[in-house]
């Protein structure tokens, strides 16, 4: 095949790959002089002005342009416009603006705000250090996943990296991760170990207690995940499990950080630890609220419970919760009291009110679906 019939599209991929031909070399620099006038400013008018951003999708638009030209013209300018794009992509910090060589971006915020990033398609660039304040920030990752960000966290969205599709390093506080199925690894990286899912609905904690002892709380909604601190054997958590890293032991000191992995942004103070039927018990209060947790050898949690400050209610309950009370009691319901309890897999809400001066008892789980009955006094 001369070097006359060889179709553009093979030239770019030549040219891209280093491969180019001595032949097609010598008329590209013959005819880029007169062509750089039309497909290289083509090229960059349209990158410039914003109607194209991406080098590849510009090349596009050039070949439906040249679509009638002859076939020699056609190469020439192909030709010419693919130079261009290169020379683009090496010099781009020198010919874009600022906005147009940032780093790729890694999601944009759903709801909630950023540092300063206002909530809807603002951009979330790979490899820049991200934190909360006070409310919960909801991103969509690029590859699917929606991660729920807790307040007063720090994390990094790093993107594919060695086989993992996605990989995010949380720095400190908390993260929901709603992975769909894939085949590559999904994975949260963390000072005190990595989780990794192929696909699942999970939750990770990162608290810091005595020493530098680092701790890690593992919850499953949905799927399994494998937790992976070395030397130790990786372990796997099945939907419904809760579970610590490193498992607690009586000494108050990962006794509290227990605690603190379990009871997120609050200033829980340890009060005793007891040992029941191979169990760990901690018991601790937070105000003038008591918390307990039970706690196997292994870190899997068997339960906790707090009582939630009666000054913050209806605020301290989640809204789903909130809305299905009113909803079934009406407005006028007065705010008595309420605990949160983990139990066999399952966040529980149990909230008395009074309701036309009789307190009623409901149960409900934290999207606001009623347990079992009320009780009425």
């Amino acid at each position: 095949m001369n070097d006359a019939s060889r179709l553009p599209d093979e030239v770019a991929e030549d040219l891209l790959s280093g491969g180019l031909a001595e032949g097609d070399a010598q008329r590209l620099r013959q005819g880029a002089g007169a062509a750089r006038d039309f497909a290289g400013a083509l090229l960059v008018h349209g990158l410039l002005a914003g109607r194209e951003a991406d080098p590849e999708k510009a090349l596009a638009a050039i070949r439906h342009r040249l679509g009638k030209r002859s076939p020699a013209r056609r190469w020439l300018l192909w030709t010419a416009a693919v130079a261009a794009a290169l020379l683009i992509a090496i010099a781009g910090s020198l010919l874009l603006p600022p906005w147009r060589t940032m780093a790729p971006s890694g999601a944009h915020v759903v709801s909630g705000t950023l540092e300063g990033i206002e909530p809807g398609s603002a951009e979330v660039p790979l490899g820049r250090a991200i934190g909360t304040g006070r409310e919960h920030v909801v991103l969509a990752c690029r590859e699917g996943s929606r991660l729920d960000v807790a307040p007063e966290s720090s994390l990094t969205l790093r993107g594919k990296a060695g086989r993992d599709r996605w990989r995010i390093e949380l720095a400190a506080g908390g993260v929901q991760c709603d992975v769909p199925n894939g085949q590559d690894p999904f994975r949260v990286c963390t000072r005190a170990g990595d989780v990794v899912t192929e696909g699942t609905r999970f939750s990770v904690r990162l608290a810091e207690g005595y020493k530098g002892l680092w701790g890690l709380a593992v919850s499953v909604a949905e799927g399994r995940v494998r937790v992976e601190r070395r030397p130790q054997p990786n372990v796997g958590v099945a939907a419904g499990g809760l579970r610590l890293f490193p498992a607690p032991t009586a000494s108050r000191q990962e006794a509290l950080l227990a605690l603190r992995l379990l009871f997120p942004g609050e200033a829980v103070e340890y009060l005793a630890t007891k040992s029941v039927g191979g169990l760990l018990e901690i018991e601790g209060w937070i105000g003038d609220q008591d918390v307990e947790a039970v706690v196997a050898p292994d870190g899997s949690v068997q339960s906790y419970s707090r009582e939630l400050p009666r000054g913050e209610l209806p605020g301290a309950l989640p809204a789903p919760v909130r809305e299905a009370l009113r909803a079934r009691f009406g407005p006028d319901a007065q705010w008595v009291e309420a605990e949160v309890e983990f139990r066999g897999g399952t966040v529980a809400y149990e909230v008395t009110l009074r309701v036309q001066g009789k307190e009623v008892e409901a149960k409900l789980d934290a999207d606001g679906r009623f347990l079992g009955r009320e009780e009425n006094e």
